[in-house]
């Protein structure tokens, strides 16, 4: 019993940190914060490099190559954009959480977990759950391949009448421009084909989700 309530105040703990919305749709965002012990590196290994085209992007996502590290441990991030809240009411927990906060749990074998119980408000029971996304893969190397894939899908349906790849340009979501395409002399228009982005948005599945090399590999996509 002791074990359990300290668990349970462990995770609401974890909870109690406030996350801004994302804003507008084409600004860059993400939740940059990372929970979780400093054991082994599991899920990263290393600062990613130069990211220009969707080729990079994939390379970068293959080979792990994240900004911060995907160490065994609880992982929290917003997974979609809105407002958050965890308001109780006479010890009834009516927040919203579930909706805009993904949760995972990153094993030292490199196994993922989407489901966490947690106790609100003293005793309300709630469960967390990220199973959405059970098809990315049971471990951090099918999420990497997973993701991987899911850019090159959308780099080879790419084009300016069906936009599958967008990029962070100047703080600015833009539509990639791919490095044979040919800009006609538009200035901007070589700018994006050119300037290295470690924030991309990406469609597949039905609608669009954030790629942020500038987090752990454990939290992708960071938006939904």
């Amino acid at each position: 019993m002791k074990r359990k309530k300290v668990l349970s105040f462990i995770m609401m703990g974890l909870l109690a940190f406030s996350l801004a919305s994302c804003g507008s749709d084409n600004k860059s965002g993400g939740d940059s914060s990372t929970s979780g012990t400093q054991e082994s590196n599991t899920g990263s290994s290393g600062t990613p490099g130069s990211v220009v085209n969707a080729d990079d992007l994939i390379s970068n996502i293959r080979n792990r190559n994240f900004s911060e590290a995907s160490n065994p441990g609880m992982y929290r991030f917003q997974k979609k954009s809105g407002f958050i809240n965890s308001s109780c009411w006479f010890g009834d927990y009516k927040g919203n959480e579930d909706d805009y906060i993904g949760i995972r749990l990153l094993g030292s074998d490199g196994s993922i977990q989407r489901t966490v119980d947690m106790l609100m408000c003293g005793s309300d029971r709630v469960t967390f759950t990220f199973d959405q996304d059970a098809s990315h893969g049971n471990n951090i190397g099918e999420l990497a391949n997973y993701l991987a894939d899911r850019v090159q899908d959308a780099k080879n349906q790419h084009s300016s009448y069906n936009v599958r790849l967008k990029k962070v340009v100047n703080g600015y979501l833009q539509n990639y421009v791919a490095p044979d395409q040919d800009c006609y002399g538009n200035s901007y228009c070589e700018t994006i084909k050119t300037t290295d982005s470690k924030i991309w948005d990406v469609y597949y599945d039905g609608g669009w989700k954030r790629i942020d090399l500038n987090q752990a590999l454990i939290k992708q996509p960071v938006l939904r």
